[in-house]
This record gives structure tokens, sequence and C-alpha cells, in this order.
């Protein structure tokens, strides 16, 4: 009492299955891989430039925000910016930091930071 569950396959059958398997798993990568080079990438929105300018204004104030854990309070000692000049123009852009990385770095030296909003 054997009860066969598929019916004897040819060779060909077989072969045309795995085609069609492997054709589809390729179409799909392709469509993925094409939809995520058009999407915006983070690159894109990066600049780079040579420190012109460090200054620092003494500002002191207490952040105070609210997430998971409640209320969380933090103290500033000020603003941290660097004047940044961004080769393809060279334009020149005031660019905020925070206090690691304005001790870290010195003016002649490069930094990568993000483009900022335009103001409209």
């Amino acid at each position: 009492m054997s009860r066969v569950v598929l019916q004897d396959q040819s060779r060909r059958d077989v072969m045309v299955s795995i085609l069609w398997v492997i054709g589809l798993a390729a179409a799909l990568g392709f469509g993925f891989w094409k939809y995520a080079s058009n999407s915006p990438s983070a690159y894109s929105n990066t600049l780079k430039g040579v420190i012109l300018e460090k200054r620092f204004t003494p500002d002191r104030e207490q952040l105070i925000t609210y997430g998971r854990k409640g209320l969380k309070t933090q103290e500033s000692d000020g603003e941290y910016l660097f004047k940044v000049r961004v080769p393809p123009g060279n334009e020149v852009m005031e660019v905020p930091v925070d206090r690691g990385l304005y001790q870290a770095k010195k003016v002649g030296d490069t930094v990568t930071f993000l483009r900022p909003e335009s103001g409209k």
C-alpha cells in the first residue's frame, strides 16, 4: 500500500524547472540591485572640506530630553563650530560639531560632514 506523491519526472522536466527557478532568482536579484542603485545613498549627502577656523561660543545650557527611560538632562558647555571650505565651489560653511570632534581636529585638517539642510 504505497502511495505515489509525485509521478515520475523526466530528466528534461527537472532541468526546465531548475532553469525557471534560476531565471526567477536572477530577475529578482537584478530588480533589487537596480532599486538599490537608484536610491539616494548617504555618500551623496556628505561633504568633505578643510577646516579654516575653529570657533567656540560659551553658552552654558541644560538640555532636557524625553525618551523611553523618562527625562534625561545634559549640560552643554556651548556651541562648537568649524568654518569649512568645501572644494567644488570653494564655498565656506559653518558646521556645528560635538566637543570630541572639536578637540580632535585642528585648523588645516579635513573633515567629512552631512550636507546642511537648505534654508527653504
